[in-house]
């Protein structure tokens, strides 16, 4: 709207209440109707008439990758610009001179924020085989002091996923990565239908659909030993997305050099990469989206940039 753009929205179909209450009071504050509206119903059935609209020329996106991709083909049938934050598998890169005990509270709190239903939470913890045991160790110290209940006790640190259908999503991913041949050291288990135990998974390698492009949207820490920097940056990248990252390490020449080589759209040096700033251009490489939003970039992704040559107008 900034840009001068009328807008429609269409909230995500398990929770739309959030924003259907943020249009409205928008229209008490004197928004017109017609410039904001909001449209509700299933992404396949309402999603598709406003990807194929040819009155629609534009379509900002947060979903799965799958959906992007999805809009994306509809919306190129009459040229959309699209915009897509999509889905991701963010490192989370441990080197042994780092910051042990900051780098256990950071992960454990960039992974149970949301109950791990977080784009930019970190999803697999890439750790140097030296410090890997200590690092479990404090991981499932820290998540069984854990407070989990509902948001609207104060006391609670994790709440429940959205759904019972995601709940057992993320219980068939767990499953399913220890019967590739990870270890299951904690956790694992749905409770009162939405709530998920935070779960630690040792041993966890390169031919396992966690470590590369299976997206566990729950409380859940795959962690992958390595031995060598070059080991810990081609373990980050082997994955379709390149959203965020983040790496622990004393030495800020070693977390350049790491950082220049991640595939991403963001590293976070010393902490998780679950951080986003209103100025910063947030957004993914590869399968993790199209374009950036953020104060400094949303309003050249929502305009038409148009040239005024003048050309014989002072004689």
């Amino acid at each position: 709207m900034a840009g001068g753009n009328a807008v429609i929205v269409k909230p995500a179909t398990d929770n739309p209440l959030t924003i259907m209450k943020i249009v409205e009071i928008c229209w008490e504050c004197g928004v017109p109707g017609d410039v904001l509206q909001l449209v509700t119903g299933r992404g396949a059935v309402v999603g598709e008439i406003l990807a194929e609209s040819p009155d629609v020329q534009a379509i900002s996106l947060t979903g799965s990758t799958e959906v992007g991709c999805e809009v994306a083909q509809k919306a190129s049938r009459t040229l959309k610009r699209v915009f897509m934050e999509l889905g991701g598998n963010d490192p989370f890169i441990v080197f042994e001179d780092a910051d042990l005990d900051r780098a256990i509270v950071d992960a454990v709190a960039g992974r149970i924020q949301n109950a791990g239903q977080t784009c930019c939470s970190p999803k697999r913890f890439i750790v140097q085989n030296s410090v890997k045991d200590a690092f479990i160790a404090g991981v499932q110290a820290r998540i069984s002091a854990l407070h989990i209940g509902s948001p609207l006790d104060e006391a609670s640190e994790m709440g429940s996923l959205i759904s019972p259908k995601a709940a057992a999503g993320v219980q068939k991913q767990v499953e399913q990565t220890v019967a590739q041949g990870a270890k299951l050291v904690c956790g694992g288990h749905v409770m009162q239908q939405t709530y998920f135990e935070p779960t630690i998974l040792d041993g966890v390698t390169l031919e396992m659909d966690a470590a590369r492009d299976m997206e566990i949207f729950g409380p859940v820490f795959p962690v992958i030993g390595f031995d060598t920097e070059e080991e810990a940056v081609q373990i980050a990248n082997a994955t379709i997305y390149g959203l965020q990252s983040g790496v622990m390490t004393r030495s800020i020449e070693r977390a350049m050099r790491v950082a220049s080589k991640l595939e991403c759209g963001g590293v976070v040096i010393n902490s998780s990469g679950n951080y986003r700033h209103l100025d910063q251009p947030f957004g993914g490489w590869k399968k993790s989206g199209i374009g950036r939003e953020g104060v400094s970039v949303t309003l050249d992704e929502m305009t038409q940039a148009k040239s005024y040559i003048l050309k014989n107008v002072l004689a």
